[in-house]
């Protein structure tokens, strides 16, 4: 089996992530959302692109303790 150099893997990375995002936009549940986000963040994680806030209050919103 041939061993894939950094470039590669990361591409591949890439390419999960922008799957796990199409299905976040398409998600019709909250449990389906909630389920792309945490893959399209580990997909990025992998890749090396950082997670950031939006300046307009775009992203992850933040956990309260109430539901």
């Amino acid at each position: 089996m041939k061993r894939r150099d950094s470039f590669q893997r990361k591409a591949y990375a890439i390419h999960r992530m922008t799957s796990a995002a199409q299905r976040l936009m398409q998600a019709t549940s909250v449990d389906d959302r909630e389920n792309a986000r945490t893959w399209v963040a580990r997909w990025c994680a992998i890749s090396g692109i950082r997670q950031f806030r939006l300046g307009n209050g775009g992203g992850r919103p933040k956990k309260t303790g109430a539901r």
